[in-house]
């Protein structure tokens, strides 16, 4: 009679955890969309508040130690456009911003010294020195290997659209739907760029905004072979062996990264397996004197 009861008591349960997750589920739906349509609705002034704090935090800084600096400020432009950071820094708000953490680190690493905290003091410090460089270098190189990624693919469904005979910006444009976010952003801008002005000041830009060898290699190649009038598609048909060897490239950086990951995931397993079935024995040895 006690289990029959039980099995009741389990079964109602059930039932109303499952008539309660699904009234949580269509809730969080809604709740969703009303997420979205807030964000949507506020999505600029987050931004500004974000770059209003940054500027508010690097304003000393900006005000009594930026004037007496030369830096190349051109080269921080670049990268900030690029990584896309200029959303919420400008080039002297960045600029004022990293020094003011690194004067917040070398502070807190001369106070954790006098209180006997000299490890933390020394995290903490190189943490503060180097954070919003290596942040900053972390996301480019992570946008690099994501164009690197899709650059075969641009080359070689450009390269099919035009072998058919279609005009090269119509290709370019055939093309974006086929590539990742990165390169249909900077697509985009090349073909408004070829639009206004033309191919070649089009494509310069794009070697300007992606700052990589391929690329630059790449543009060289098509402008050579405009200037001595022939057609873009020979340009892109030149590149075919190119393709092959980045396609390697990406495909041996993918298996190492895998067996990276492996590692990483396996060292901690194997450590708690040594530490299990190792160290028990290790200190029976020692016991009885064989070690």
């Amino acid at each position: 009679m006690e289990y029959a009861l039980l099995c009741l008591v389990g079964i109602f349960t059930m039932m109303f955890l499952r008539n309660f997750l699904n009234w949580v589920f269509s809730m969080e739906n809604y709740f969703v969309h009303k997420k979205r349509l807030k964000q949507l609705k506020f999505k600029d002034k987050k931004e500004t508040n974000v770059s209003d704090l940054i500027d508010q935090i690097g304003s000393p800084t900006r005000k009594y130690l930026l004037p007496r600096l030369k830096l190349d400020e051109e080269e921080i432009q670049k990268k900030l456009e690029f990584s896309g950071w200029n959303k919420y820094f400008t080039v002297k708000s960045f600029i004022s911003f990293d020094i003011t953490l690194k004067i917040i680190g070398v502070t807190l690493f001369i106070v954790m010294c006098l209180t006997g905290n000299a490890v933390i003091g020394v995290i903490w410090g190189v943490v503060l020195l180097f954070l919003l460089n290596f942040l900053l270098d972390n996301t480019i190189d992570a946008k690099k290997e994501r164009l690197y990624t899709y650059f075969p693919d641009f080359l070689r469904i450009s390269s099919g659209f035009l072998s058919s005979g279609m005009p090269f910006l119509k290709a370019i444009e055939r093309t974006l739907v086929y590539l990742n976010e990165e390169w249909q952003e900077l697509l985009k801008e090349f073909i408004v760029d070829a639009n206004l002005y033309n191919i070649e000041t089009a494509l310069n830009r794009l070697k300007e905004k992606t700052n990589m060898f391929e690329v630059k290699e790449f543009v060289t190649l098509v402008k050579l072979v405009i200037e001595q009038g022939g057609e873009i598609k020979e340009g892109f048909a030149a590149q075919a062996e190119s393709i092959i060897e980045m396609q390697q490239f990406v495909l041996e950086k993918k298996i190492a990264k895998r067996k990276t990951l492996t590692i990483l995931v396996q060292a901690p397993m194997m450590i708690v397996l040594f530490a299990t079935f190792g160290l028990p024995i290790i200190g029976d040895m020692t016991s009885i004197g064989i070690i």
